[in-house]
């Protein structure tokens, strides 16, 4: 997986760099949080000396939820552990649970409410739970027993079975928040304490968090609009509605207003809370989208910059000449950059400089070293890039001055040899040239400087091709090209001519051996197995009227 800017790519939809690892983090903080909290209470309950008296009437576990909250919290630890034995002590751990939450159900449905309620079964030290709590403890050993399957669509029941758990652990608390006992205290049951439905939502978060690269948890850390929505949402769209209703319940039982002015204020607090919800959501949204369609557009400016300097090449490779292809190259920047005008400043030369310009107005007649910031990057040999050319104080340009320019981009044109100009970008705005930016540049410099070495080596090549069919037409000796492999004539010159009475035309493509010039012409071109080489040697040979000479 690939990790770029603060996101993660890989098969699947890119997800937010670090986050899963936080979230496995705050699992297993929860996990051993809860665990720790209810051994504490066993502790204090079990200690014959109540060694823990003050702790245990703060925190309003029942015995049996406490030895619940201990098994359910070690079988998640054991389990997110990695090692295979501790991993099966944690199966042990919510098959335990399981058993547990399943006689105290199992027991309530021997009897009937109403013997419930004449008998107590118990109830009032809380030895027996209410259907509520035992359902949300046989939901939470589930969804530990089932943590790491997967169905083929990719559906984790767990989540599912957790998410029941901390649905049930919300409502108790929104009932002791709102003063309704029938919400968390059913008939002749033990209710659930406000710790333990507190308990229950932070074990079944953690049960939740414990894979959170797979199922629906994996929505929560994509980079996507969705993710952002998942992370952002869930929080204010729990709390915010619970304050409003305790509010409005508030100031009813307060008589400060009557039924309907409570369920008029709530219904218009909800309304302007979503607006606002929905506004910042929008909001987000529509930057990530501006944010997306740069980047799209940056992506099709590169292609576009990859095929101009493709094209460039090709010409270059081409054998374009020198003033067209600098021009092109200075059309390529201004385009690819977009910025107001571009040049290219060639030193002096034998025909002078070479100087093409594009949007500066004004033809400008000197080469880079008639300007200062070009003799600048010529000198040094790197590339100059000013943001803010009227802030420039070291090299002063009166000609960009006049022409409004603000921001400056020069870029030496050399090879490993010989430098050769500059090439340079300007925008009549303040700007920054990035990074590619400036490889853009250099890339189309090489470009130039490479079609100018082989131009050079092109004309010395010719140069030195001229001067030698110089020599070769205008010696006096006899002089014939003969190759090797088949002994055949390739080029003689005029002394061979006069000196063997041969037209040209007449032993161009024969074979030596046909003319029958030298009696060992073998000896002439060398024996390429034992003399592969003939140097100064005097032979007879025969001319074309039979004289040897």
């Amino acid at each position: 997986m690939q990790q770029f800017d603060g996101i993660e790519y890989g098969r699947s939809a890119a997800v937010v760099a670090g986050l899963a690892a936080q979230l496995r983090a705050v699992s297993r903080s929860l996990a051993v949080t809860i665990m720790v909290l209810a051994a504490l209470v066993l502790v204090g309950r079990l200690a014959a000396d109540q060694a823990l008296p003050s702790f245990v009437e703060a925190v309003t576990f029942s015995t049996t939820s406490a030895w619940l909250f201990l098994l359910s919290s070690l079988a998640l630890r054991l389990e997110d552990a990695g090692g295979g034995t501790l991993r099966r002590y944690g199966y042990l751990c919510a098959l335990g649970a399981l058993a547990g939450a399943g006689m105290c159900m199992g027991a309530l449905a021997g009897y009937g409410l109403a013997d419930a309620a004449q008998t107590g079964l118990g109830l009032e030290d809380g030895s027996f739970m209410s259907p509520q709590a035992g359902v949300a403890f046989v939901l939470l050993a589930v969804s530990l027993l089932i943590l790491d399957w997967e169905t083929r669509s990719g559906v984790r029941p767990a989540q599912y079975a957790a998410l029941g758990v901390g649905t049930i652990g919300l409502v108790t608390v929104v009932g002791y928040l709102n003063s309704v006992p029938s919400v968390y205290q059913p008939t002749a049951f033990h209710p659930i304490s406000i710790h333990e439905a507190i308990a229950l939502i932070l074990l079944a978060a953690a049960v939740l968090a414990a894979r959170p690269e797979r199922g629906i948890l994996r929505l929560l850390i994509s980079d996507t609009a969705g993710g952002f929505l998942a992370r952002s949402t869930p929080a204010v769209v729990i709390l915010v509605p619970m304050a409003a209703g305790w509010f409005a319940l508030k100031g009813l039982r307060l008589q400060w207003y009557g039924e309907g002015a409570a369920i008029s204020l709530l219904v218009f607090g909800t309304m302007v809370f979503f607006s606002i919800l929905i506004l910042r959501i929008a909001r987000t949204l529509d930057k990530a989208d501006q944010r997306h369609a740069a980047a799209e557009e940056l992506l099709r400016l590169r292609a576009r910059q990859r095929a101009a300097v493709a094209e460039l090449s090709q010409r270059a490779l081409a054998g374009a000449d020198s003033l067209s292809l600098a021009r092109e190259s200075v059309l390529l920047v201004m385009d690819a950059l977009r910025v107001t005008a571009g040049e290219f400043l060639g030193i002096d030369g034998d025909e002078g400089p070479l100087v093409v310009q594009v949007g500066m107005g004004p033809e400008f007649s000197g080469g880079a070293d008639q300007s200062p910031l070009a003799a600048r990057v010529m000198v040094s040999g790197q590339p100059l890039v000013i943001d803010d050319l009227p802030a420039e104080m070291q090299v002063q340009e009166p000609r960009l001055e006049t022409l409004g320019m603000m921001s400056a981009a020069l870029i030496p044109v050399l090879s490993a040899t010989q430098m050769y100009g500059v090439l340079a970008a300007y925008a009549t705005e303040p700007r920054s040239f990035t990074e590619d930016d400036i490889h853009l540049l250099q890339t189309v410099a090489a470009i130039l400087a490479a079609a100018r070495d082989r131009a050079l080596a092109e004309d010395a090549v010719r140069l030195s091709e001229q001067k030698f069919a110089g020599l070769f037409r205008s010696s006096p000796d006899a002089i014939a090209v003969v190759r090797v492999a088949d002994r055949r004539v390739l080029e003689v010159n005029d002394g061979f001519e006069q000196m063997t009475g041969y037209a040209r035309e007449e032993v161009l493509g024969s074979s030596i051996n046909d003319l029958n010039l030298w009696n060992e012409p073998l000896a002439i071109v060398g024996d390429t197995e034992t003399n592969p080489s003939a140097l100064n040697m005097e032979l007879p040979f025969t001319v074309r009227s039979g004289d040897v000479r």
